[in-house]
């Protein structure tokens, strides 16, 4: 017996409404896989900015740690040598820099506190000495000033070649700025670093720097208390340096290669002022969507790195394209899709037509056999 299926009567096809409902179906899908191929790659681009400016964070750190490690055999030198002359400080001196590749160190000083009431016995004393550098028999202090405490270059020397030595005898208690670092080293035991300066180049020309004040003590340990610092209170080494150290050591070639900006900012509270910054004309902290702040202890409490993406910052043009890849296949995708079955959805009411016809043909021209 010829049997059709019952269900067959009963299908009403609209192929316009499944197709709507599938195609909306289909861009939603897209949609919420197009925005989560965007948060995935804001997150790697998150990692990699972090992991490359942490990466310039420790090679500031180790290159900091460089030069430190410099002015601490200098003070070891003069701690170990109570009577050290001018001779034995700029032989060390010399015979050490051509050693360690130390760019940017313009200048290196010894700085000697001494008590006002102390003052003139200490100047007879530096008189006796005799050099083949200075005339020490001409040796004094200036300017004069009125202070309990005088802190007194006795041995200098500039590194940097057509720069006119820094000048012996003078008192940088006259100066607020310094003298103030040189009394809070002094006390905490710990070196500290000044804001940005001014120094007089090769021809005269005005580049900044900065400077570290190391303290150095009469006892082999930092003593504990603030009392005892003062007391056993030798002096200081004052190490100056180029800005354009960071540029000497390839630190903008290397940001330039990472796409990545940055900004070395003095921080106290009274002074705020820029060390260094690797592409003046961008601001990290106006133009920046990633933003790495960071105190660099290696060059003293006093000083943060603030890093920052340049505009070509990103991960390859594949990864960076991934999410119109993803929303530009979702849609053809879905378009596909609905295209195969609006195909399907047509084929089959034909087919039902079909049957339909079929129908009415065998119930107007009856056969033998089982009527339908």
């Amino acid at each position: 017996m010829f049997k059709l299926p019952k269900k067959l009567f009963h299908l009403k096809v609209d192929p316009s409404l499944y197709i709507s409902l599938f195609f909306v179906f289909g861009l939603l899908m897209t949609y919420f896989a197009w925005r989560f191929a965007l948060d995935k790659l804001e997150a790697r681009r998150r990692i990699m900015f972090e992991n490359r400016a942490r990466m310039i964070e420790n090679q500031m750190q180790k290159q900091a740690l460089l030069y430190l490690t410099y002015i601490q055999g200098v003070a070891s030198l003069v701690k170990s040598q109570p009577e050290l002359t001018l001779d034995n400080f700029l032989t060390y001196l010399e015979g050490m820099n051509p050693k360690l590749h130390l760019p940017g160190l313009y200048a290196i000083s010894l700085v000697e506190a001494v008590n006002d009431a102390d003052l003139d016995r200490y100047i007879a004393s530096v008189r006796t000495q005799t050099s083949e550098n200075f005339d020490f028999s001409k040796f004094t202090v200036f300017p004069q000033i009125s202070a309990s405490d005088h802190f007194i270059v006795k041995y200098a020397k500039t590194l940097v070649a057509g720069v006119a030595p820094t000048r012996i005898g003078w008192d940088l208690a006259s100066e607020p700025d310094r003298s103030m670092l040189i009394t809070r080293a002094r006390d905490t035991g710990t070196y500290q670093t000044s804001g940005l300066i001014q120094v007089h180049g090769v021809n005269g020309v005005i580049e900044p720097g900065f400077i570290v004040f190391y303290p150095i003590y009469r006892s082999e340990n930092i003593p504990d208390t603030v009392a005892d610092r003062r007391q056993n209170f030798v002096g200081t080494i004052n190490s100056i340096f180029l800005s354009s150290l960071f540029q000497d050591v390839g630190f903008d070639q290397k940001l330039s290669q990472l796409n990545l900006d940055m900004e070395i900012i003095y921080n106290d509270t009274d002074d705020s002022k820029e060390i260094y910054d690797s592409f003046p004309s961008l601001k990290t902290s106006n133009q920046s969507k990633y933003i790495f702040s960071q105190i660099l202890s290696g060059w003293g409490k006093n000083w943060i790195i603030k890093v920052g993406e340049l505009p070509e910052f990103g991960l390859t043009k594949i990864d960076d394209r991934l999410p119109f890849l993803v929303l530009i296949g979702g849609f053809d995708l879905t378009l596909l899709l609905a295209s195969i079955m609006y195909i399907s959805l047509k084929n089959r009411e034909k087919q039902i037509k079909n049957y339909q016809r079929l129908i009415k043909i065998l119930k107007n021209h009856p056969f033998t056999g089982d009527r339908i």
